[in-house]
């Protein structure tokens, strides 16, 4: 008799462990995410600012801002030296995006972008890993759980 209720419980306790495997994995994977996007926007950052870091140094041996040299160019004649200027100033103003974005921890659309792209799926061993992934096992405990709560109610209905 107590072998027939313990194979009646394996088969819920099997799908609870799947569910929670289920939910942990697809967890992880913010972590993951969030890692690689993380990565990504400090690359940008380096990037745009060693672009930048030359025209800085111009406008450092002329003695002006790097504001007063993308005015200089953007006024100039030539428009060649113009388009310089507005790319200049597109440049700062893209670094500055991405350090308010960095600081405040809001997402740049383009960054997100390429990210989701190019995401590779893990599950590093990190302790945020971990704790995403307990997130997601719990959840997927809870899912499975209210499912059998609602097919039960369902059931006495009929």
């Amino acid at each position: 008799m107590e072998v027939c209720k313990m194979q009646k419980k394996e088969p819920k306790r099997v799908i609870a462990t799947i569910s929670a495997g289920i939910g942990a994995v697809c967890m992880a994977q913010k972590a993951q995410y969030k890692t690689q996007y993380v990565q990504r926007l400090g690359g940008a950052i380096q990037e745009s600012e060693s672009n930048l870091k030359k025209y800085q140094t111009i406008a450092k041996d002329e003695g002006i801002s790097l504001r007063d040299l993308i005015d200089r160019y953007q006024n100039s004649e030539d428009s060649t030296i113009v388009q310089l200027g507005n790319n200049i100033e597109k440049s700062a103003d893209r670094l500055e995006n991405l350090l308010v974005s960095q600081e405040s921890g809001k997402q740049v659309k383009e960054i997100y972008q390429a990210t989701r792209d190019t995401y590779n799926y893990g599950i590093p061993l990190t302790s945020g890993t971990v704790g995403y992934a307990l997130v997601g096992g719990l959840a997927g405990v809870l899912v499975c759980k209210s499912a059998k709560l609602a097919l039960k109610f369902l059931s006495n209905r009929m």
